[in-house]
């Protein structure tokens, strides 16, 4: 630790090292021109905070998006200001939105009067798991749990989550005391209750101040949330007093069916502290793209992403394709982050930080390595795995020894992977590129063009690419019907590519309707949301056994 934290260095060592025993993280703030940074933490911040050992020198407001960082900022201001040790329950320590943390924060008082380091420790909670012990409520976790078991046996309707926050909590304690305190926070959670008692809702409490509900149906949750702030904010008489309360809310939607349903809570989380700001009572609706913009502004999101391959927090799901003539099922892989500390970031929002940065290949290899595992996870040489790959990747001298090697060190044959490409790829270096692909396709690997008809050169790209498939882009699919313009353009393209010799693949089918059309024409593969949606590899097979329900169905109208 640095010598230049004073004269009580030793004895602040050994309270540090007393502390690393008892309890999960430990770590020390600088506070310096009303900033604060990570002079040093423990092991334990590594394991289960979103730290790194680069964070260490850094300040938090380097190191977390700016809501996280100005909530910890809030936190050890107040230690300072109190100058005694403060207690938080909070998410912010700890890497997951459902492993809630027990932090207290202590100023280290020098003899002059001055406070520069703040010691803090996070405990792990592990009691009342699933149970708030005063409510009775679920805890955040029983809430995880319960909100993915309506999100599976309710998947038609929408799920909107609302995180809300009482104001000034702690003038309330202070005004009331700790026994009258109960008394109220179970009137306030009588009077929520109230308003929830339609079917799929619920309400859960997951700090002594926060609380989360939720609402699976066709109700208007900003409705619900303005109900409730009514009715917590109504007089209550505790101790002969009269007291009135105001409360900010996050509400966010379940938009997105790959989305997690901690991620959900986060957003929600998000979107109450930006209520926060506002002042008095609020209600913020989480907003995704303004959400996106602040990230996409800031360093963080880089850094991040380089970090997220060692973190295990890119993973793979995969979409089947459906080959209509034989039922056989094959499947394309498409890359997930979904990031503790930021959210879920969409694939073209972190592809694009990727490759502008100059580090997609990177990226592309390890989800060759993965798709690669899979297919012989399966161990069955007749499944197929499409992959795509970036221009730069494409471009890279390196990448057809990559391919061979990975296919020879998982024991799969080079006929099992697809190599999807956008026709973007070609537009520098065209004639290296279709060289590469050529003795990729001698190999065996197969090519095909990803996003077929979006461009004014793909039937030139036809004529000059060693291709075996193209994939018409869903533009097309979304509004074919009979003698539309994209049914007769779709037509065409089966047409040609059959003449050609080529396979054709649509993208985006969604209804039956855009199947049985599809057929007529005879496309001989199809994909989308009417069979399934990317999944991850454990739900692979309830997904697979639901789509071949589907085209028995289709195939024998």
């Amino acid at each position: 630790m640095n010598e230049s934290i004073g004269n009580k260095t030793i004895q602040l060592s050994h309270i540090i090292k007393t502390l690393e025993e008892l309890h999960d993280i430990v770590f020390l703030m600088e506070y310096v021109e009303g900033r604060f940074k990570y002079a040093y933490f423990s092991h334990g911040a590594l394991e289960y905070a979103s730290l790194t050992e680069d964070c260490l020198g850094k300040y938090i407001d380097d190191v977390y998006p700016a809501y996280i960082a100005e909530h910890l900022q809030q936190m050890y201001l107040d230690a300072i200001h109190k100058r005694k040790p403060v207690t938080y329950k909070d998410k912010m320590n700890v890497e997951s939105m459902n492993q809630m943390g027990k932090s207290v924060i202590t100023p280290i008082v020098e003899d002059d009067g001055f406070i520069n380091y703040l010691l803090c420790f996070t405990e792990k909670l592990t009691h009342d798991d699933f149970f708030d012990s005063l409510t009775g409520l679920p805890s955040i976790k029983g809430l995880k749990e319960k909100l993915e078991s309506k999100v599976k046996n309710t998947p038609d309707k929408q799920l909107a989550v609302c995180y809300l926050k009482i104001n000034q909590f702690e003038r309330i304690v202070d005004l009331i005391g700790h026994e009258s305190m109960d008394e109220f926070t179970i009137e306030m959670t009588n009077r929520m209750l109230r308003v929830l008692q339609f079917e799929e809702s619920g309400l859960a409490r997951v700090a002594g101040d926060e609380y989360i509900f939720y609402v699976v149906s066709d109700k208007e949750i900003c409705q619900v949330a303005a109900e409730i702030q009514r009715q917590l904010q109504a007089p209550y008489l505790i101790d002969e007093m009269n007291l009135s309360v105001q409360s900010v809310m996050g509400i966010a939607y379940k938009r997105n069916e790959e989305l997690p349903i901690e991620h959900l809570i986060n957003q929600s989380y998000h979107a109450m502290f930006q209520a926060k700001q506002k002042g008095g009572q609020a209600i913020t609706v989480f907003n995704f793209n303004k959400h996106t913009n602040e990230v996409m502004n800031k360093p963080i999101l880089e850094r991040e992403l380089r970090k997220a391959i060692s973190r295990k927090e890119l993973t793979l799901y995969f979409q089947p394709i459906v080959h209509v003539e034989t039922s056989t099922v094959h499947f394309e892989a498409l890359l997930r982050w979904f990031s503790p500390k930021l959210g879920t970031i969409p694939p073209d929002v972190f592809i694009l930080v990727a490759e502008d940065r100059d580090f997609i290949q990177l990226i592309d290899e390890w989800v060759i390595e993965k798709a690669c595992e899979f297919l012989r996870s399966l161990n069955d040489p007749k499944a197929k795995v499409a992959v795509n790959l970036s221009p730069k990747t494409l471009a890279a001298p390196s990448i057809e020894s990559r391919l061979i090697e990975g296919v020879s060190e998982y024991g799969i044959s080079a006929e099992q992977i697809e190599l999807e490409i956008t026709e973007h790829s070609l537009l520098k270096n065209e004639q290296a590129i279709i060289y590469k692909l050529s003795r990729l396709k001698e190999v065996g690997f197969s090519v095909a063009i990803d996003d077929f008809g979006v461009s004014n050169a793909s039937l030139n790209y036809l004529r000059l690419l060693p291709v075996d498939k193209i994939k018409i882009d869903k533009v097309f699919i979304h509004n074919i019907e009979k003698e539309t313009k994209e049914y007769h353009i779709v037509h065409s393209i089966i047409s040609l590519a059959r003449k050609l010799g080529l396979r054709v693949t649509a993208e985006g089918v969604e209804t039956s309707k855009q199947a049985e059309m599809l057929l007529e024409s005879k496309c001989d593969e199809l994909q989308g949301y009417y069979f399934s949606k990317p999944v991850d590899e454990h739900s692979l097979p309830e997904a697979v056994k639901e789509l071949q329900s589907r085209l028995k169905v289709l195939v024998n109208q």
